[in-house]
C-alpha cells in the first residue's frame, strides 16, 4: 500500500490539463470556458418567464392535496406576472 499523500501525487501526475485558446463564440460549440463569462447587463432587459413548468402550495401538497386549481398560465418566453 502506498500514502494517500504519494496517491495524491500520482494521480496529479496523470492528470489531463486543458490549455486555453480564444476563438470565435459560433466556433466553441462543445467547448470548456476556461473562465467564468459575466454579463454586464441583464437579458432580455425585462422578466421573462425562462421554461415551462407549474409550481404548487408545498405545504398543501405535504398534507395529502392531489388536486390544485390552475391560476394562470406563464409559457416560456412570456413576460413575467408582476
Amino acid at each position: 500500500m502506498i500514502r494517500v499523500s504519494e496517491a495524491t501525487s500520482i494521480i496529479q501526475q496523470h492528470l489531463f490539463k486543458p490549455g486555453n485558446e480564444k476563438m470565435a463564440l459560433a466556433k466553441a460549440t462543445g467547448r470548456i470556458l476556461a473562465e467564468p463569462i459575466i454579463a454586464d447587463r441583464d437579458f432580455p432587459p425585462f422578466h421573462r418567464a425562462s421554461m415551462d413548468g407549474i409550481a404548487i402550495q408545498h405545504q398543501a401538497f405535504a398534507k395529502g392535496q392531489r388536486h390544485f386549481t390552475v391560476e394562470g398560465l406563464l409559457p416560456a418566453g412570456a413576460p413575467s406576472f408582476p
